[in-house]
């Protein structure tokens, strides 16, 4: 039965070349819409170079305080927040804190230029984190990191453009104005992984900020907001909800010692998932509220086209209402005639699929410099060689080829469903009658 279905579908779409051409561009658009959109949000979640380990790591952004008045405040972590609460967690694998996106300058020791560069603060943890492929060197240690020396790991972009070469291995790199002798070169990563894209990645414990942090006092609204995020790196996706717990029962424990104001993660940490979501949420608590909207969006890019392609079907219908009185006439029953005339719009919707999955590849490949900041919040200072990256596990994958054929499904739905059950609602005598 199905091979009859491909062939009266074949058939239809040598004798009807306008109709099945404009069908397909116009579910090709359709569906190419939805798929560049499905490909930036997979870009963004999963497990790309160098945040390998996205699938189970969990990110605390802020803090929340309120005290016994009322008066509540967000912010993020304080290195005392990293010291008493997350440093000590048992159940991660490692946890890491990063000031991310630093605005810097280095200077290129032959012409003494000055170029824009991003840097990352952070300490030792991060490399057991985020995955980076050491081109040579190795990162700074924990000892480094306690002792705050001058040491510095650079992207092979940076080293080419200051050193003239990949090679910088114990050389010194001026950043604004301070010197650092380079501990390793890494592969530059894309910065559409914002959470580890930087050129420069230095001790958090070299920033003057931070030295003022562990200066502050008592003064709770002081001592626990400061400039890091947090990253968690568990063992495996399991131990999320443990993770979260123990977050939760070291806060409680803190709150009982200064009973003046209450703390709380304001539904922190995040999965890498929940943290876009949020950011659609305007960062608030509930990130469902992001989800929702992404979800409605998906499903007006199709209804949108749905109803066009809907009027398409039903002109089309109308020239095979004496066809289908023939069949009934002679025992066709209506559901094997319906089943068979979604069948046919399906095949003709999974090739405009199939057009529109293409048609994506080629606008995402065309685009790649500037299609990744919809909807996010990018970095700005970045160099001209510092391009988007993209690999061909993050176009062809199980995840994009399911939404593709969902999308055409859902679409194919849509736009057959109604003219097919006005046609099949009609009587045989209608039926034959028309011409």
């Amino acid at each position: 039965m199905i091979k009859l279905y491909f062939k009266q579908a074949w058939r239809l779409l040598k004798q009807n070349k306008l109709f099945s051409s404009i069908y397909i561009i116009g579910t090709g658009l359709a569906i190419s819409t939805v798929m560049v959109l499905a490909i930036i949000y997979y870009v963004k979640i999963a497990p790309i170079y160098p945040e390998v380990n996205r699938d189970r790591t969990l990110c605390q952004e802020t803090l929340r305080l309120e005290n016994t008045k009322g008066s509540m405040q967000m912010g993020f972590v304080s290195v005392k927040a990293m010291n008493e609460i997350f440093y000590p967690l048992q159940t991660p694998e490692a946890v890491t804190a990063i000031i991310p996106a630093m605005e810097g300058n280095v200077t290129i020791p032959v012409t003494m230029e000055d170029i824009p560069i991003l840097a990352i603060a952070t300490d030792s943890a991060y490399w057991r984190v985020f995955g980076f492929s050491f081109i040579e060197g190795k990162p700074f240690t924990g000892s480094d990191v306690r002792s705050g020396i001058n040491v510095a790991v650079i992207s092979d972009i940076l080293a080419r453009k200051v050193f003239g070469s990949d090679s910088a291995l114990g050389k010194t790199i001026t950043v604004d104005f301070y010197d650092y002798r380079v501990c390793g070169v890494v592969r530059s990563p894309s910065y559409i992984t914002p959470n580890s894209y930087a050129e420069v990645w230095i001790p958090y414990t070299r920033l003057f900020d931070n030295r003022y942090e562990l200066q502050r006092g008592d003064d709770p609204w002081r001592s626990w907001f400061g400039s890091f995020k947090v990253y968690m790196l568990a063992h495996s996706s399991n131990d999320f909800k443990a993770i979260r717990k123990e977050i939760n029962e070291r806060i409680a424990k803190q709150n009982t010692v200064d009973i003046t104001m209450v703390m709380s993660t304001d539904g922190y940490p995040d999965e890498q998932w929940q943290t876009m979501y949020r950011e659609l949420s305007d960062y608030d608590s509930d990130w469902n509220t992001g989800l929702k909207k992404t979800v409605a969006m998906f499903l007006l890019l199709l209804l949108i086209p749905a109803v066009n392609l809907s009027g398409i079907i039903y002109s089309r219908m109308d020239k095979r209402i004496g066809e289908m009185g023939v069949r009934k006439a002679f025992g066709a029953r209506r559901y094997s005639l319906f089943n068979q005339m979604i069948f046919e719009n399906l095949i003709l919707t999974c090739l405009g699929g199939l057009f529109g999955l293409l048609l994506s590849y080629l606008i995402i490949v065309f685009s790649q410099d500037w299609i990744f900041d919809i909807m996010t919040e990018y970095v700005e200072v970045v160099h001209d060689e510092a391009k988007v990256s993209l690999s061909l596990s993050m176009l062809l994958n199980p995840t994009v080829f399911t939404v593709t054929f969902l999308s055409c499904l859902v679409l194919n739905l849509f736009s057959a469903m109604f003219p097919v059950w006005r046609l099949m609602r009609k009587n045989i005598v209608e039926s034959l009658n028309t011409k």
